[in-house]
């Protein structure tokens, strides 16, 4: 194969102008364009590799298959090249011909010393692609971070300069066998890139686990397997986008075979079909990444494992584009000496893009790419619902996509979907009002031995914790102290004196107590807080007094001994310490309260009757919902194994109605035609159901507040 490029002139026995344009395979006398068939030009390619020199016939054989053939190209080329008297192509008869020609002088340095582009372009396309296997690597063992870390330090740079260098060999390959067919070179600089991934994999996988690393929602390939994947991949992107690209630009400069005329004269179809392989990689790779985002399970490198994924795809694109770009500007042909006066020179022709053309497109794609980049980036979810499992808490957005998850140990499930008690045991809100979601869970972990105490967390919409409370406070309750064991029921959110507050509604685990805490919403440090004796449940704000504030209705049971009690409702102002305004009803004196543990904070406080159906059935009812209806009414709901009752107040909690639930009233009527209730139950027996009022919680156990309803 010649290594002269672009061009050879010389002049014929007549004077006339003979060139032979390599490229488009292509003889040019006295301006007039001689085609020639493969085989002629490349008959005529070997005689010129030898000027004045003897080439026989052995030598043109290489490429024509029979003498008859042989002769035949030596007519063509006499012809293209005007030798009338056969004197510019001599025959040795029997032996093989002479070429009489001296091509024009072609500066060696120029043929083989690098353009400061062409060398910019070695070494920027060797630190992408070099990038694109360390990426890979770290991918693989992100997931485990923690644990591979260490490996991860010095294997990601071994890997990453082992490639550049191996890269830098395979273009240096493609120099060393100029001269060569073709076929050599691609074998050559093919040969060194597989090589080089191939070699890198051996290495790395003496490290990799066998096991999965990446946890996603499908079954995952092993460390190893998975990075052996990412190396054919690159070992692909390489050949297409570095090797080919430069070797199909190299040979269309060069002669001395069929695969440069070809190439010469198919550069515009080339730039196009890499544009649309280039573009197809690019859409593919996105969305392969975005159905394994969408699996990926949680853990606590899961943000890692996305952000170098992301990182790998942004260099692929720098490293498609870059080499994209340099194919599309260089040209198909030079034409010799840089010395030759310019008018003996054509113009050197492109691939049929100029460069302008070609960087208004680069802009136009990246633009595209941009635009597609950010319909697939995983945007931040926002926060809509909680779930619990064993795993601990989920939080997902609107789409029931997830968004983060808090592994918690012993979780009690049962305890986070039982709906019958009412409240909240999560709430998502911007509580401190900066703009962003806030998730408020309470921790219930019945299962422990000794048995944890509850907290109320608050974590960030992305699930950074940000303040925890410890619902428990050691308290004396009658003659013993109980310790801080509480569980968190129910939560609110409110304001006063310009701060918002977190209400949490939280009960002890053995002891019938309760207690109501004031939280800042910022920081969670208690504002104030209300014990109760009994468990709360349930909690609602009403501006119960019309002072535009609205106030603390609390919602349960009143038994703090011995006995089934009675369902309770508590009215508290905001503070609770704060104190303001009355209830303007008629309240019942009892000689025994919890004045030394509620501190007589309440602006109102109700007992319900014990309904005879709950008695008969030895049920221990309580106040379960709360409600404020559009008619500014508070309607509390009786929940007990034998049904549910249902009373609605005025503001000052007198008792406007009450009435019993379906379930309530099917029981009762059983009950009452097995003769177990005597009396049916009526308009008249619903009369006798009256609510007693006190200035603070009695003792609902005690016969004294029995007699109330039964004197």
């Amino acid at each position: 194969m010649l290594t002269l490029r672009g061009a050879d002139r010389f002049e014929n026995a007549d004077g006339e102008l003979v060139e032979v344009e390599y490229g488009r395979s292509l003889v040019t006398r006295a301006g007039v364009q001689q085609s020639l068939r493969p085989q002629s030009f490349e008959c005529l390619l070997r005689l010129l590799r030898k000027p004045q020199q003897l080439c026989t016939r052995e030598e043109l054989l290489e490429g024509v298959s029979t003498d008859d053939g042989l002769a035949h190209c030596i007519r063509d080329v006499r012809a293209a090249l005007g030798d009338k008297n056969r004197t510019l192509l001599e025959t040795r008869t029997g032996i093989g011909y002479i070429l009489h020609v001296a091509p024009w002088e072609i500066s060696a340095p120029q043929a083989a010393n690098l353009s400061k582009s062409e060398t910019a372009h070695i070494i920027s396309a060797s630190v992408l692609y070099a990038a694109i296997f360390a990426l890979s690597l770290l991918i693989e063992i992100a997931y485990e971070f923690d644990k591979y870390g260490n490996l991860a330090a010095w294997l990601t740079p071994v890997v990453w300069t082992w490639i550049f260098v191996t890269t830098l060999a395979s273009f240096a390959g493609l120099h060393a066998t100029k001269g060569h067919r073709a076929m050599v070179r691609a074998s050559c600089s093919f040969g060194i890139m597989t090589l080089a991934a191939t070699s890198q994999w051996f290495l790395a996988q003496q490290f990799l686990p066998d096991t999965p690393v990446t946890m996603a929602g499908f079954q995952t390939l092993s460390a190893k397997a998975a990075y052996l994947k990412d190396s054919i991949y690159g070992i692909v992107v390489g050949l297409t986008f570095l090797t080919a690209p430069y070797l199909a630009v190299h040979l269309s400069e060069e002669c001395g075979s069929r695969l440069s005329s070809i190439l010469g004269d198919s550069r515009r179809r080339l730039l196009c079909g890499l544009l649309i392989w280039f573009g197809i990689c690019l859409v593919g790779t996105l969305l392969g990444m975005s159905h394994l985002h969408d699996s990926l399970r949680p853990g606590p490198y899961l943000s890692l494992f996305q952000q170098l994924s992301w990182a790998r795809w942004v260099v692929f694109f720098l490293f498609g584009a870059e080499s994209v770009l340099w194919f599309g500007v260089q040209p198909t042909s030079t034409s010799g000496s840089e010395a030759e006066d310019k008018t003996n020179n054509p113009p050197q022709t492109h691939s049929g893009f100029r460069p302008g053309t070609l960087l208004l497109g680069g802009v136009i794609l990246t633009a595209g790419l941009v635009a597609v980049i950010l319909s697939f980036v995983p945007k931040t979810p926002i926060p809509h619902r909680c779930f619990v499992s064993d795993a601990g808490l989920h939080v997902v957005d609107s789409s029931g996509h997830r968004c983060w998850t808090k592994t918690f140990k012993n979780l009690t499930i049962r305890r986070y979907e039982n709906t019958a008690t009412g409240g909240q045991w999560s709430l998502i809100k911007d509580i401190d009002e900066d703009g962003h979601l806030e998730v408020l869970f309470s921790l219930y972990c019945e299962a422990t031995e000794p048995r944890e105490p509850g907290r109320l967390f608050c974590f960030s919409d992305v699930g950074v914790l940000k303040w925890t409370f410890l619902y428990g406070k050691r308290q004396f309750f009658g003659d013993k102290q109980v310790d801080e064991s509480y569980d968190g029921y129910d939560l609110a959110l409110t304001s006063a004196d310009g701060r918002n507050l977190v209400i949490a509604v939280a009960n002890h685990m053995r002891a019938a107590l309760s207690r109501v805490v004031l939280l800042r919403a910022e920081d969670g440090t208690l504002v104030d807080e209300y014990f109760h004796p009994g468990w709360l449940y349930a909690c609602a704000l009403f501006d119960v007094d019309r002072d535009r504030e609205p106030e603390l209705v609390l919602g349960g049971i009143n038994n703090p001994g011995p006995g089934y009690g009675h369902p309770a409702l508590v009215v508290l102002n905001i503070p609770f310490s704060k104190k303001v305004g009355y209830i303007s009803v008629e309240k019942s004196e009892v000689s025994t309260d919890f004045r030394d543990l509620t501190r007589g904070l309440e602006l109102g406080y109700a007992l319900f009757p014990k309904l005879t159906l709950f008695a008969v059935r030895q049920d221990c009812p309580f106040v379960s919902r709360i409600r404020v209806s559009r008619n500014e009414e508070i309607e509390a709901t009786i929940f007990g194994l034998a049904g549910t009752a249902y009373f609605t107040f005025d503001r000052q909690l007198k008792l406007r109605r009450a009435h019993p639930g379906d379930t309530y009233f099917e029981e009762h009527t059983r009950l009452f035609r097995e003769g177990r209730i005597d009396r049916e139950l009526s308009e008249t027996q619903l009369n006798k159901w009256t609510v007693r009022y006190f200035q603070t919680a009695p003792d609902g156990n005690s016969e004294e507040v029995h007699r109330l309803w039964h004197p």
